[in-house]
């Protein structure tokens, strides 16, 4: 059994991510902390199906997360799960930690991470 594959450099959905979301105004006004939890899967035939906000912090932030989701190509081998072709599912956290402790506040209000896991889905 294997999980899905991108076809593409090492890491580039994470990038993706990365490079096109951005902390929404409402977070930083309201000074939120806490995680996002999104996932979307990706069929049989290697195509995103399904993005879905599980957890959410902010709306905002969670429309840019499923149009991100949405906007990456469907560049993926399936996961292969007894020989065949099938469905699975990948979950992002997406963490907003407290900076409070930090030194570099002003400089970096929010510091924050994207966390990836890959499911499969029977």
């Amino acid at each position: 059994d294997t999980l899905p594959v991108y076809i593409g450099f090492y890491n580039e959905p994470k990038h993706i991510l990365f490079t096109n979301l951005r902390i929404s105004d409402d977070i930083i006004k309201k000074r939120l902390t806490g995680r996002t939890v999104a996932s979307f899967i990706i069929n049989k035939h290697g195509k995103i199906t399904n993005p879905t906000i599980e957890v959410s912090l902010s709306s905002k932030m969670d429309k840019q997360i499923i149009k991100t989701i949405s906007n990456i190509e469907d560049k993926w081998i399936p996961a292969i799960s007894g020989g065949k072709p099938v469905s699975s599912k990948i979950t992002l956290l997406i963490d907003i930690p407290s900076n409070e402790n930090s030194s570099m506040v002003a400089e970096t209000p929010y510091l924050w991470k994207i966390s990836m896991t890959y499911l499969l889905t029977k």
